[in-house]
């Protein structure tokens, strides 16, 4: 919990996901869904334990670019929330 008056900046995690995205951020941050455990028409919760912060060239704008890194990297995501203590590891 944030102190009132207290500005935090959303970071992209890419590069702390996956070093060789060091440098390759660009455009607004927004927070992504990462499931529990992967299955379709089913939106994770918007809680700590489900979002994590990215920037527009790792969601679905940086796939205009040729490259959509949040979905393919959901696994690696999945365990960054893990280590991070905000939700289970699940088999995939």
């Amino acid at each position: 919990m944030l102190a009132s008056g207290v500005i935090q900046k959303i970071t992209c995690i890419a590069p702390v996901v996956d070093r060789s995205q060091l440098g390759m951020c660009f455009g607004r941050s927004t927070l992504d869904h990462i499931k529990d455990q992967p299955r379709m028409g089913v939106r994770a919760t918007s809680d700590e334990a489900h979002l994590v912060a990215l920037c527009e060239a790792h969601t679905e704008a940086g796939a205009r670019a040729g490259f959509q890194w949040n979905t393919s990297h959901r696994p690696e995501l999945r365990v960054y929330l893990a280590l991070a203590g905000m939700a289970p590891v699940e088999d995939d």
